[in-house]
């Protein structure tokens, strides 16, 4: 008698926690695409260049994160953060070291997709970018990795998101860190006048340009920066500015810009926002 009842308690336990086990493993899979994950590597190897030839100075690296958005016949694209591409991985200091007067220096750079969940690397292509909200495509060549569908609207004041990101390279085989906050509103820059997404996600170094998804596992935003003093704010593109940004990579093919009679002179303005750290 004490056996059975053991055992029916026993029973009642474990169906009890394997349902609530199958229930946490199908939310998910439906919010959280690992396997639409990619972390990327920038490489940056500077040389120094004589007459007769060109030797290595230094070789620095970068690393973001990104997410699959879309397939073509023979390539696959990436969503990441634009200042991955536009900034340099120099601080002051090497800068000074390494660009010291008198010195002819040229750089190469190069990109990788790492897929942990594959274990396979891919070599990445820029396709676009735009500076100011912060966003790029990459491609690389066809791959079977799911796509992350956009939202078809924005998320409201308050509605739970999830974020998928490497801060500081913390991601190994089939484990990808997984984040979750709040949609706080939206931010504006004094000097850049771009609005920017609110959220109540932690963020650091490599979590720049993953996915931020709503309940429904729908790419909502981007990760792109944090503030300096509170790393628990983080900023992304608005989902409007991502879907305007979508819509203008259709065609990957690049147009021909016409002939200007003058060349312009015009400075780019820096986006710059105060207390805001991209990663």
């Amino acid at each position: 008698m004490k056996t059975s009842a053991f055992l029916i308690i026993f029973l009642s336990f474990f169906l009890g926690f394997g349902a609530i086990g199958f229930t946490m493993t199908d939310f998910q899979k439906k919010v959280y695409p690992r396997k639409s994950f990619m972390y990327i590597t920038k490489r940056v190897t500077y040389f120094r260049c004589t007459k007769i030839y060109c030797g290595v100075e230094a070789t620095r690296s970068m690393a973001a994160s990104s997410s699959v958005v879309r397939h073509t016949k023979n390539k696959t694209y990436l969503l990441t953060a634009a200042h991955l591409i536009w900034m340099s991985p120099l601080g002051l200091f090497q800068r000074m070291r390494i660009y010291r007067p008198g010195a002819k220096i040229k750089k190469s750079i190069s990109y990788t997709a790492v897929d942990f969940w594959g274990k396979k690397h891919y070599g990445l292509r820029v396709v676009r970018q735009n500076k100011k909200t912060d966003l790029a495509l990459m491609s690389l060549k066809r791959t079977k990795h799911p796509v992350i569908s956009i939202a078809k609207k924005a998320p409201d004041v308050g509605n739970t998101l999830y974020a998928v990101s490497a801060p500081h390279g913390w991601i190994s085989f089939k484990m990808i860190p997984f984040f979750k906050g709040q949609f706080l509103g939206y931010f504006k820059g004094k000097e850049d006048k771009i609005r920017w997404a609110l959220m109540s996600i932690p963020v650091s170094g490599g979590a720049s340009g993953g996915p931020v998804l709503n309940s429904n596992g729908r790419l909502v935003g981007i990760v792109s920066a944090v503030h300096r003093k509170f790393h628990h704010y983080s900023l992304s593109p608005t989902h409007a500015n991502i879907v305007k940004f979508m819509k203008g990579t259709r065609s990957v093919k690049k147009k021909k810009e016409k002939p200007t009679s003058k060349p312009s002179k015009k400075k780019e303005k820096p986006t710059s926002r105060p207390e805001i750290l991209n990663y």
